[in-house]
């Protein structure tokens, strides 16, 4: 007898070869063991037709009667089975019923299942039982259940054996819920723990009332549907039909599609950049066969890499948006997302204060006529602050438009600070600020992160910055903002090193830079290799115009158009110090030199003369340096700690330490840029055709002109490595060398360069004013 008790029955066995337990061999059969072997090897074929009931099977071909099967609790409906000639009657029985349904499914309209046929005019007689069954609509229902429910549920559906499909069902259900989790307990318990408390519970949303409508939605199907079948003979709800049965498996489907929602199972999108009409995806658990929907609306992939995805999103209306990706029955889930479109200007102005007193004169003589507004924004990326008199009626936060009319209202002088008789004077002749307003824009939002660089070569041990920058809208203004204390991953850890800013190459290899914050993304590429000669990279990028570069040793000095300097020492972009100027607007820094004691000078646009800052106290302190009368520095270099300067009338002046000046050459026209090499200085002569001039400041005479007029172009700037000079040529986009008499273009394509810088180990130095950026030529 077979005993069919408990989840798994005991194996069923028949001796092998090896334990006949004194069984006739060869031709000395008995009849009766004959019809005995062969009774044995028809249940062993119905068993092996039944697959659905066993776990094992083994059988021998030659000897049909020797069969092993290791059965499941399937085969609950043989109890009381007694012999072998029960069990054939009960499968003529099971097939006779399965030929009945499926001939009540075929003929009766009412199911919504009736079959159409045509042809020859054969009846159902003549149709063999394999077009029977390739008929069954069965077939085409079971593709609208989850396959592991079919895979678990189908046969008994098949046969008729509703409960017991509805059990394997819903324990298929409960093993995925235990395989997922890692989970040995069943019932309530596993539920509560698998949505709640398991430190690898399944989580499908963000929303902590999700897990509690999962324990009931789980719970419940499982207590109702396969609990009652796990511990009585009939359910207490027993399923009557095959329609209600096919629910019960679809319910069962929806129960798995909801497991597939698991943020730890289902694809998933971290983090995303716009560019343009393109939305690249920081993805994870996304296959080959994954598809991108935005509003249930699906995307065209344009490019897949391991960890990204690429969408067209043209026509993609602005404003916020649901994001999700499929992939089969999995369905990661909805991530709103913003589509901009009109990100604003990034030259704007707004009002931050109102009715300012102005006065005619130092003598505090009121204005009648106007009053002062604060307009604070960004003009060519530069931060701005300035009061302008104006007769309108403005808001505080109004946008406003840069407009002016034509009525003179003479000098403008403010009080500084507001309330004292201390007076400023802002114009000393203006006309009358009429700026539209613009609005006062929406509230302000991150719209995309970038790395600066966003692409990064270094050679094996170098050390380079890496900012974070955070592009913020309102609508009607656009701006960025330095992102500090963020987690940045590099992709291959053994390549390189990030922290605080800096990246550290270590071994030869390209790898990426990555970073999820707020829901954004952004990433860089990195190289790390031997890399040519003369070749470029990228060292700082996003940064204002840049009005000069110096080198104090292998530390970079850049300076902004801003009162802050700031330098790259061992990778790290930091300010150096901040440079005093008699207006918060237009006293900025502009061009900078480096002299061997690590003493800067620094041009001012607000003043005729160079400030310099003492690197022996840290660039805490700074003197002033001017030359007799209205003489403007236009240029300047250093000849170890002596500075030597070029004005605006053509004069060369040197200035020592100590303060003594001396008049050293005069040009024609004014002096643009100045390199010294030992005691050779070079010069480049303006306004136009530019000229390149030599001459000797321990002898000073008449400058020799290296160059024929009209040769070099719009030259901005010159260094000297010895008699290796490099030029910058501003309109034209080149770095030029000259040597002999011969000049010799090796970068091109820049936008407008203008400074230039030699470090100690021969890395040159250029800054690229027209898109705030500082390259380096590979020595």
């Amino acid at each position: 007898m077979i005993d069919a008790a408990g989840d798994e029955a005991e194996a069923t066995q028949i001796p092998s070869d090896g334990e006949t337990d004194g069984e006739p061999t060869g031709d000395d059969v008995h009849p009766e063991l004959t019809e005995a072997r062969d009774r044995v090897a028809r249940v062993g074929v119905l068993a092996h037709e039944a697959p659905s009931f066993w776990k094992t099977a083994g059988r021998t071909p030659e000897e049909p009667w020797r069969w092993n099967f290791t059965l499941n609790r399937d085969v609950r409906q043989f109890r009381g089975l007694v012999n072998v000639g029960r069990l054939l009657a009960l499968d003529a029985k099971k097939w006779h019923e399965i030929q009945q349904m499926r001939n009540r499914l075929v003929h009766t309209p009412a199911t919504g299942w009736e079959e159409e046929t045509t042809g020859t005019g054969s009846n159902d007689a003549e149709t063999s039982d394999s077009e029977q069954l390739a008929l069954d609509p069965l077939d085409v229902l079971f593709t609208a259940l989850r396959p592991e429910i079919v895979e678990a549920a189908g046969h008994q559906l098949r046969s008729g054996l509703f409960d017991d499909a509805i059990f394997a069902a819903y324990r298929r259900v409960e093993h995925d819920v235990q395989q997922r989790t890692g989970l040995k307990s069943i019932g309530d318990r596993l539920v509560d723990d698998a949505f709640k408390t398991a430190s690898n519970r399944i989580t499908i949303s963000a929303r902590a009332q999700d897990a509690d409508r999962l324990v009931e939605i789980f719970g419940g199907a499982l207590g109702l549907h396969k609990g009652d079948r796990s511990h009585k003979d009939k359910p207490a709800l027993p399923c009557r039909s095959r329609d209600e049965c096919f629910r019960q498996l679809a319910a069962a489907s929806t129960l798995l599609d909801l497991l597939d929602r698991g943020v730890d199972q289902a694809p998933a999108m971290i983090g995303y950049q716009q560019r343009e009409d393109r939305l690249e995806l920081s993805v994870e658990r996304a296959g080959p066969g994954v598809t991108v929907w935005m509003d249930d609306q699906p995307l065209q992939i344009r490019a897949r890499t391991a960890v990204t995805l690429t969408v067209d999103i043209a026509g993609v209306p602005a404003g916020l948006h649901d994001l999700y990706l499929v992939d089969g029955t999995k369905q990661g889930p909805a991530v709103p997302i913003v589509v901009s479109r009109d990100l604003g200007s990034d030259n704007w102005y707004r009002v931050d204060e109102v009715a300012i007193q102005l006065f005619r004169d130092d003598a505090g003589t009121l204005h009648p006529d106007v009053q002062g507004v604060r307009l604070t924004g960004l003009e060519d990326r530069l931060p701005i602050s300035r009061i302008v008199p104006t007769a309108e009626q403005y808001q505080v936060g109004d946008y406003v438009r840069w407009e002016w009319d034509s009525r003179v209202v003479g000098e403008v002088w403010t009080a500084q600070p507001p309330g004292t008789s201390k007076y400023v004077q802002l114009f000393d002749a203006s006309t009358r600020f009429t700026g539209s307003v613009i609005g006062a824009g929406q509230q302000e939002r991150t719209v995309r992160l970038s790395f600066e660089p966003p692409l990064l070569h270094l050679r094996r041990g170098e050390k380079a910055p890496v900012r974070v920058l955070r592009h913020v809208s309102n609508g009607i203004a656009s701006w960025t903002e330095p992102l500090d204390s963020v987690s940045v991953v590099p992709g291959d850890e053994s390549i390189v090193y990030y922290k605080g800013g800096v990246l550290t190459a270590k071994i030869d290899g390209t790898t990426d830079l990555r970073l999820h914050h707020d829901g954004l993304y952004c990433s860089a590429s990195v190289s790390v290799g031997a890399h040519l000669r003369g070749s470029t990279a990228e060292v700082l990028t996003a940064l204002p115009p840049i009005g000069g570069i110096a080198c104090i040793g292998d530390q970079l000095v850049v300076s902004t158009r801003q009162r802050l300097i700031s330098s790259v020492k061992e990778g790290k972009y930091a300010t150096l110090t901040s440079v005093p100027g008699r207006s918060s607007d237009t006293g900025r820094t502009d061009t900078i030199a480096a002299a061997s004691n690590g003493d800067l000078a620094v041009r001012m646009t607000d003043h005729r003369g160079v400030i310099v800052l003492e690197a022996v106290h840290n660039y805490r302190r700074s003197k002033l340096v001017e030359l007799p009368g209205s003489r403007a520095i236009t240029s300047m270099t250093w000849t170890g700690t002596t500075l030597v300067v070029g004005t605006d009338t053509g004069e060369v002046w040197r200035i020592d330490s100590t303060g003594d000046q001396t008049h050293v050459a005069d040009l024609t026209g004014f002096a643009i840029a100045l390199a010294a090499a030992a005691d050779t200085l070079y010069a480049i002569a303006g306004p136009s055709p530019r000229r390149l001039l030599k001459f000797d400041l321990a002898m000073p005479a008449e400058p020799e002109q290296l160059t024929e007029p009209g040769t070099l172009g719009d030259v901005a700037d010159v260094a000297a490595d010895g008699e290796l000079l490099y030029l910058t040529d501003f309109s034209a986009g080149r770095v030029l060398t000259f040597r002999d008499s011969e000049l010799r273009g090796i970068v091109n394509g820049l936008a407008n360069p203008s400074s230039l810088a030699l470090a100690p180990d021969g890395t040159l130095y250029v800054a690229e004013f027209g898109r705030g950026a500082v390259i380096r030529v590979f020595p």
